[in-house]
């Protein structure tokens, strides 16, 4: 009856602590390796102040919004308009 016995399972806290350390070693391989894919980042189309379109990353824009307003805006058409 020796083909019915099971092998002994190494239960001492030197295996444990083996076990332990692959199984967290290999989780943090895990994460770093397939988790960490990088977001492709969302671009808008500017228009500088000589009139050129630019594309530019959205998250280097700046958070606070500001308007334009009217005057600005006027002496920036009237400045960069060709006649």
């Amino acid at each position: 009856m020796e083909f019915l016995k099971v092998p002994k399972i190494n239960t001492s806290r030197r295996g444990f602590l083996g076990i332990s350390a692959l199984l967290l070693g290999s989780i943090a391989f895990l994460k770093t390796s397939f988790f960490n894919k990088k977001k492709p980042s969302k671009k808008i189309k500017l228009l500088t102040h000589d009139g050129k379109l630019v594309e530019v990353d959205l998250k280097n824009m700046p958070r606070k919004k500001r308007t334009v307003e009217k005057n600005e805006l006027a002496s920036w058409i009237w400045k960069n308009q060709k006649l």
